[in-house]
């Protein structure tokens, strides 16, 4: 009590040395706390991953100062009676002592609201009467407060199984004890939100994601277990998994999911790209370009980059083995027999080279014997265009190309068979065009490096599979992996930001105490209606701008199929609010499902939605044999039918008429010649069902064409069986008959 009255009355603050005793009494010697003389040497922490920081402290000063105080009794005869003395020696004037200890009324903010606040939320509302106290003391005690509720054990994996049986009982469903090579870890579910959601049934989509960092083999080995723990409590079977880029990641869930689509995140796919194009070293993946000639034959086997390429350059681990091994097995090369005597030198190339002197580089591994020169820094404004000499200065990718890349990635990411517009409507067609136009982007601008990087990466068969929309027949709903990185964001940001590495059993219990709340209202609110709205979510947010932007859109050529992705037409008035509250989105067309949308399907989109529903096994010649059991009055009412329309052949627009029609059929064959490099039998199928009487009449034509000019055989007559009477066709003049 008297030395805190000495605090008060002086602003300077005294430490305790000793107590030694007194043949009256006791006796206290203390020393100014920012003396410079009686500073403590500092102590390492002890116990395992303590990471030691050298701390400042508070400002010292040469002060000397001391305090005693004395306790004796007053007299012999009265012991009970005592004196106090009190002595101070202070010989410099400082700065005051600054307190930043936490008081007690803060301590009572504290646990009054420990259960059902965050030490976040509880910062500002104690600093407001206690501004001295910091946001690393509020959590720091916090935690220490909280410890009777969640630490039961000295060890953090006994005591996080503890706290799960004992508190969390009702809400989880713990799963079985995983252990493998030494790494231990505890599952568990949650009932509340498993059940609502009924994950066996609408568990058609997930997203997945990890932070546990270890070596790639321990990695897929813990990440498979867990997931078969989980598809085996629950027996969730997902269509589509959704992850970032990571490989373990991948390989887990193709081991325990087999018939699961994996779809790699957009925005983890668009910052990959982005960070590997913007380097300015031109070592990159190795390439195996006769592995890529195989799978596409316009890909030119001498297009590779001129230096040698560093095997530790190939994301998801290198090549044939590592974390990759469990997507594509197949080694890029066979292992190169060297010299362990010999010293070999890398040099990358900083000079123009000649495509026509190129040969396959030298495939190494990095290993020691390897001396790696690093590339000289090229600027990243470095144009494409050839020096006033003819020669220019290599880069990875220049700046200027780098968003057009990145633009023409995501364009081959998001096409897909149902949304016409740029290639034949096949998975194999919009594959075949994708590579095609990189590669011929990357041809154009002389980009080796970056065609290697992106065809080992992206564009080969085994990751094509991994990221592009067309693989699969439905259009998924998740585009990327943003709800899981939401979900790290508000547990890292809300309620670890102060916790280093925080115990197990701490987590556990924030994860279910306090972040569970938030969704089982979010989930409540969104499976119940309650006849009132709130807010939109976010994606709901962006798809109205985007409607109502096209409301308004003005589409100068509404035949560009661009503009038309569905075969039916939605026609609507102008819907109302409600609308982007309930509308509902679709993985097969149509997409938007709602009471305000009415479907209208004209004879045009009946035809082409019979056409893009063949099949592939449909009998080619069907409809073509029925055509010819047709009988003669059937043609000639086709023909009636064909003039009544208004397309009779009158003598004063004879000339116009035939010269159009010529040129429409000039182009229709030029397109059917376009069309044969996506090999889709669709198209095949539907010339034969709907031009078969046109397709008869043209092998007729054809058939006399060849017997008029052949030498042999009986000449034709004027007219042929099956021919209309208003049709009629000439023969072009035989071979040498021109002037005749």
């Amino acid at each position: 009590m008297m030395i805190e009255e000495v605090r008060r009355v002086t602003g300077y603050r005294f430490t305790v040395h000793d107590h030694p005793m007194i043949a009256t009494g006791y006796k206290t010697r203390l020393h100014c706390s920012q003396d410079i003389d009686t500073k403590k040497a500092s102590k390492p922490r002890q116990g395992n991953n303590i990471i030691h920081r050298e701390t400042v402290g508070m400002e010292r000063f040469p002060c000397h100062g001391r305090l005693n105080v004395t306790s004796r009794s007053a007299t012999a005869l009265n012991p009970s009676l005592k004196i106090v003395i009190i002595r101070i020696e202070h010989h410099a004037a400082h700065v005051l002592y600054y307190d930043v200890s936490m008081k007690s009324e803060a301590l009572h903010i504290l646990r009054d609201n420990l259960q059902w606040s965050t030490p976040s939320s509880l910062v500002p509302i104690i600093q407001e009467s206690h501004p001295e106290v910091t946001a690393a003391q509020i959590h720091s005690a916090w935690t220490r407060m909280s410890e009777e509720i969640w630490k039961k054990d000295q060890a953090q994996l006994p005591s996080a199984k503890i706290l799960l049986d004992s508190a969390f009982g009702d809400e989880v469903d713990v799963l079985e004890a995983i252990t493998e090579d030494g790494v231990d870890m505890l599952a568990w579910g949650m009932k509340k939100v498993i059940q609502k959601l009924d994950i066996v049934q609408n568990g058609i989509e997930i997203a997945l994601d990890a932070t546990y960092a270890s070596g790639p083999g321990k990695r897929i080995k813990a990440i498979s277990k867990w997931i078969t723990r989980l598809r085996d409590k629950y027996s969730l079977l997902p269509r589509y998994v959704h992850v970032d880029k990571d490989m373990a990641e991948i390989g887990s869930v193709t081991e325990v999911w087999p018939m699961a689509r994996i779809q790699i995140c957009w925005w983890h796919e668009r910052k990959a790209i982005g960070e590997w194009i913007s380097k300015t070293k031109l070592s990159t993946t190795p390439y195996n370009a006769s592995r890529a000639h195989s799978e596409f034959d316009f890909i030119d086997p001498t297009f590779i980059p001129p230096g040698q390429p560093d095997p530790g350059e190939s994301e998801g681990g290198r090549e044939g083995g590592g974390r990759d091994n469990t997507i594509d097995k197949t080694p890029l090369t066979e292992p190169l027999k060297l010299d362990p005597n010999a010293i070999y030198i890398t040099i990358p190339p900083t000079q123009s080279c000649s495509p026509a002197s190129l040969t396959p580089p030298l495939e190494t591994t990095s290993r020691p014997g390897f001396i790696k020169i690093p590339a000289m820094k090229v600027a990243t404004d470095v144009s494409t265009e050839p020096e006033a000499d003819g020669n220019r200065k290599r880069t990875f990718c220049p700046l200027e190309l780098r968003k057009p890349v990145l633009d023409k990635v995501e364009v081959h990411r998001l096409a897909h068979p149902s949304i016409p517009g740029y290639v034949a409507p096949s998975a194999k067609a919009i594959y075949y065009w994708a590579v095609k136009q990189m590669y011929t982007f990357c041809q154009d601008y002389d980009l080796r490096e970056l065609w290697a990087y992106l065809w080992e990466n992206w564009y080969r068969p085994a990751r094509w599979k991994l990221w592009a929309r067309s693989v699969v027949p439905e259009i998924t709903v998740l585009k990327t992996t943003m709800i899981c990185e939401s979900h790290w964001r508000r547990i890292k940001k809300d309620f670890l930001h102060h916790f280093h590495k925080p115990r197990l059993d701490l987590l556990v219990w924030i994860l279910i105490s306090k972040l569970a709340p938030t969704y089982y209202r979010k989930l409540d609110k969104f499976m119940h209606k309650t006849g009132r709205y709130r807010d939109l979510p976010s994606w709901q947010k962006a798809f109205k701008k985007e409607w109502c932007r096209c409301e308004k859109a003005d589409i100068p050529d509404p035949t560009n199929p661009k503009y038309n992705p569905s075969p039916t037409r939605w026609q609507c008035e102008r819907v109302p609010p409600v609308f982007f509250r309930e509308v509902r989105r679709a993985r097969t067309f149509p997409i938007w499902i709602h009471q305000s949308l009415k479907i209208q399907i004209s004879e045009e989109d009946k035809i082409s939605e019979l056409t893009n529903s063949l099949s592939l096994e449909d009998e080619r010649f069907s409809d073509s044999e029925s055509d010819s059991d047709s009988s003669d009055d059937e043609r000639e009412q086709d023909l009636d039918d064909y003039t009544a329309q208004g397309f009779s052949v009158n003598s004063s627009t004879f000339q116009e008429q035939m010269t159009q029609l010529t040129h429409d059929l000039h182009s229709f064959a030029n397109g059917l010649e376009y069309n044969l490099q996506f090999h889709d039998e669709r198209i095949l199928n539907s010339l034969y069902r709907y031009g078969g009487g046109f397709l008869k009449m043209m092998e007729k034509c054809l058939e006399k064409e060849r017997r008029q000019n052949s030498n042999t055989g009986a000449a034709p007559g004027t007219w042929d069986t099956g021919m209309a009477p208003a049709m009629y066709y000439c023969s072009r003049p035989r071979r040498g008959d021109e002037g005749t």
